[in-house]
């Protein structure tokens, strides 16, 4: 299983990927089992990386069913980021450093 770690100095929550395919990728986001297209992950990613160059922009992950599953959004030098679950919608406002090892964790794109 290959998990994703968003944290501040504070809290830090994960997803979890449980099964991924070339057409499907399984996600656990507390608790809550998400499907979400491969296609859905790598644009998430692309957005993740141009918003993290440029300081400014938002990534969103959306299943299957065109529900967001986790929002990565880019304001100068902090982040906010919503994971969306049966828990409900768990939010964090992090330092843009914090998020270098999340980029390393999705992997960057160009």
């Amino acid at each position: 299983m290959h998990q994703i770690q968003v944290e501040n100095e504070s809290v830090s929550y994960r997803v979890t990927i449980v099964e991924a395919d070339r057409a499907f990728l399984i996600l656990d986001v507390h608790g809550r089992r998400e499907v979400v297209t491969t296609a859905n992950y790598i644009s998430f990613a692309r957005d993740l990386t141009t918003a993290h160059r440029r300081l400014s922009g938002v990534a969103q992950l959306l299943n299957v069913q065109g529900e967001e599953v986790l929002n990565i959004e880019y304001l100068g030098g902090h982040v906010d980021v919503q994971l969306i679950g049966d828990a409900g919608i768990r939010t964090l406002t992090t330092d843009q450093s914090y998020m270098t090892p999340v980029l390393a964790q999705i992997g960057i794109v160009e």
